[in-house]
């Protein structure tokens, strides 16, 4: 079973039922379950959340530049892999300087931020997070493509 194919139809709906899940990807109930639950352990999962349909802010949606830095055993690939295909995420980054890491968060409120904000802190490893709302957007572009997508983009259309 492919992980990924999994952790989508969770995203998709978190509270889908195993025999529901296993339907959609060919599998059994059981194969289902046994997977989530290796899943959950391995800390690839690490829970599971409701979002509200909640008013939003002021301009339409809410950003923030979480600033992160690790405690011990912690890595900024471990945070990618718990956190990085989160649909509040727009982007992370390894830094340089007094922080190990930057994320980009887009959310419909700030509650929404805050409590993912939260879950990043309780999934642990985490030794301190700043939060910096953003007040108004002064200029923004879309992110230009690195040589590494370049690169990886080339590979798949010579293929």
């Amino acid at each position: 079973m492919k992980d990924r194919e999994l952790i989508e139809v969770l995203k998709q709906d978190g509270r889908i039922s195993w025999t529901n899940a296993a339907r959609t990807l060919g599998l059994s109930r059981i194969a289902v379950q046994k997977r989530v639950e290796a899943l959950r352990a391995s800390g690839r999962i690490v829970g599971f959340t409701v979002i509200l349909d909640e008013p939003s802010d002021q301009h339409g949606s809410a950003r923030a530049f979480l600033r992160i830095r690790f405690g011990r055993g912690n890595d900024c690939f471990r945070l990618s892999r718990r956190f990085g295909s989160d649909r509040i995420v727009e982007g992370l980054w390894a830094v340089t300087g007094d922080w190990d890491a930057v994320m980009l968060v887009n959310a419909p409120s700030l509650k929404i931020i805050s409590d993912f904000r939260e879950l990043i802190v309780a999934s642990g490893g985490i030794d301190e997070i700043e939060t910096e709302a953003v007040l108004d957007e002064l200029r923004s572009r879309t992110p230009a493509t690195t040589s590494l997508d370049f690169k990886a983009t080339k590979e798949r259309s010579d293929s």
